[in-house]
């Protein structure tokens, strides 16, 4: 887990008091904060000391994109929270997750009637549910064009991981409502990611033929 945080020798020389050890580091995808609890200085300053260090340390301009430091917001928001001595607490029994590849084997029905032994899904890592048509059938089998991993785990699913589930919660309780607009909007999204997936491919292909 401490590889989630970023890279621990570089972390020692930009701020030599932080301990990546002292605490289990929690994930950033799954928690819950009040408000206050950082606010958008920490971020502005903190921002400005990466600058600095990329600049000084690493001779090299800082972007968001890069993890030579810290491991995404994953690594910032823990950094923040120990230095700041903010006192976490683990969220389960009652906010339990379960990551979203395991979702397949979860039904909508299952949820309603009360046998899901969680309290939402995480999806990292595996593909997120959109109002992109590529989410369900019949056209969720060309996802996994974009994604070899697929192929095995997901070869018999009608439809991304834990969709159903997603789409009833925000259509029934949160009342969100799709325009068609959006839908085509992320639709079109995934057919680029496909046909650039495909010829990607298809060159890779084409070298391994003429090598």
């Amino acid at each position: 887990m401490r590889g989630q945080l970023g890279n621990i020798e570089l972390l020692k020389r930009f701020d030599s008091s932080y301990d990546p050890f002292l605490r289990y580091a929690f994930n950033s995808g799954v928690f819950a904060s009040s408000r206050g609890t950082l606010v958008a200085q920490d971020f502005v300053d903190l921002l400005r000391r990466e600058e600095h260090f990329f600049l000084q340390e690493l001779h090299k301009p800082f972007a968001w994109r890069h993890f030579d430091l810290f491991f995404g917001d994953q690594g910032r928001l823990n950094y923040l929270v120990a230095q700041r001595n903010i006192l976490v607490n683990n969220l389960a029994p009652h906010g339990h997750y379960i990551w979203g590849g395991c979702a397949i084997k979860i039904t909508l029905a299952d949820v309603l009637a009360g046998r899901a032994d969680y309290s939402f899904i995480h999806w990292s890592g595996c593909p997120r549910p959109t109002p992109s048509w590529f989410s369900r059938g019949p056209l969720f089998p060309l996802v996994k064009l974009l994604n070899p991993a697929l192929e095995s785990g997901y070869v018999s699913l009608g439809e991304i991981p834990g969709y159903s589930v997603w789409r009833y919660f925000t259509d029934q309780v949160a009342g969100r409502r799709f325009s068609f607009a959006e839908q085509w909007r992320w639709t079109n999204r995934d057919a680029q990611k496909i046909v650039k997936s495909v010829l990607r491919r298809g060159v890779s292909w084409a070298k391994r033929a003429m090598a």
